[in-house]
């Protein structure tokens, strides 16, 4: 176990605020994982994406270029414009 999220609010030190975060996260936590809940999903929930997180759109003309968007997203739908077809 290891801290996921720090939030610093007033560093007075010389260290950098990324910098001290990622040395706080690599701080090991004696801690028991059966005590902590997980995010799972499930492989029926999964969807195949022939380009990977790349989702392209269709663009008006025939000669302009089809735009592609970068989902670093979970879920495909949090994009509106993809929410129908995924």
């Amino acid at each position: 176990m290891a801290f996921e999220k720090v939030l610093i609010a007033n560093n007075t030190s010389v260290v950098q605020d990324d910098v001290l975060a990622q040395r706080i996260g690599l701080i090991p936590i004696a801690a028991d994982p059966r005590l902590f809940e997980y995010l799972s999903v499930l492989s029926d929930q999964l969807i195949w994406l022939p380009n990977g997180s790349e989702l392209v759109k269709e663009s008006g003309g025939e000669t302009s270029k089809p735009k592609t968007y970068t989902s670093f997203s979970r879920r495909q739908d949090s994009f509106p414009e993809f929410a129908d077809s995924p």
